[in-house]
């Protein structure tokens, strides 16, 4: 067949992206168009002649064989199109050629790997995120009020039961949306990237689920999470409503908490969470 020539060729393309590569860019040249030259004439004989002579493994052409199945001509003139355009080989890449090497690498495609997630675009992922979690649960509510406010909220919630409100700041999906439920959360406030959600977003969360038996909040020993979430806790307070506040810092990495850095609240949070 002519997977010689194809592999060949794409062996020679592939120096374009291979930082080490030793080669004789001469040789390469001169066997790339020895390989255009045979192919192009075996086009000329198929075309000519109807017949179905294939270039072998070796490169040189067979008797004609059996006809071959579509995608194996429609593969040899695929080829011979693009051998119609000259190809210079080079031994080392060029810096824009590295560019892309690095960021090919970087997207996982080299190691196989597949992203976990696929973005509409990097500022509307939270909401977009929000949304589609909202949609595939029955039992979810998103309050009104974004891209500002982003809170998920238990619709079925008892406000004759305290009501548990956590949060922080997103991309460590399923939380904190995802913990929403019976049994676990009443309401998750979402923030930025990274980053803790504001204190209005906050407060609307305490609002929209706190009944008489008052609200809990739950949040992560994080400088912005403390922040936001007791302004907030002070807020509700001095509108009437019940509001307790438990921080947790369960990070074992931190041996000694000091006074300008504490144990941060990481996975541990889940099981204050049930």
């Amino acid at each position: 067949m002519y997977g010689d020539i194809i592999g060949f060729y794409v062996r020679a393309l592939r120096l374009d992206a291979t930082a080490d590569a030793t080669v004789d860019a001469t040789a390469v040249a001169e066997r790339l168009a020895h390989l255009q030259q045979q192919v192009q004439q075996q086009v000329h004989q198929n075309s000519s002649s109807g017949s179905a002579a294939i270039i072998g493994t070796t490169g040189s052409p067979q008797p004609p064989q059996e006809p071959q199945p579509a995608a194996a001509s429609a593969g040899l003139s695929s080829y011979a199109l693009l051998m119609q355009h000259p190809l210079s080989a080079r031994s080392s890449p060029s810096s824009t050629d590295q560019h892309r090497l690095k960021h090919h690498e970087m997207s996982g495609a080299c190691r196989g790997s597949a992203g976990k997630k696929l973005l509409n675009s990097p500022e509307t992922a939270v909401i977009d995120a929000i949304e589609g979690l909202v949609l595939s649960h029955a039992h979810l509510q998103r309050l009104e009020g974004a891209p500002q406010i982003k809170v998920v909220i238990n619709r079925r919630h008892d406000r004759s039961k305290v009501a548990l409100v956590s949060g922080g700041g997103s991309g460590h999906e399923p939380a904190h949306a995802g913990y929403v439920g019976d049994g676990m959360l009443a309401a998750a406030v979402c923030g930025d990237v990274f980053a803790s959600p504001s204190t209005e977003a906050v407060l609307a969360a305490i609002r929209a689920v706190t009944g008489p038996a008052g609200c809990l909040l739950i949040v992560k020993n994080y400088t912005g999470d403390r922040l936001n979430f007791g302004l907030a806790a002070e807020q509700a307070l001095s509108e009437g409503l019940a509001v307790e506040v438990v921080v947790v810092g369960e990070d074992v990495a931190i041996e000694a908490p000091s006074p300008l850095a504490g144990r941060r609240g990481l996975a541990g949070t889940v099981l204050v969470h049930k």
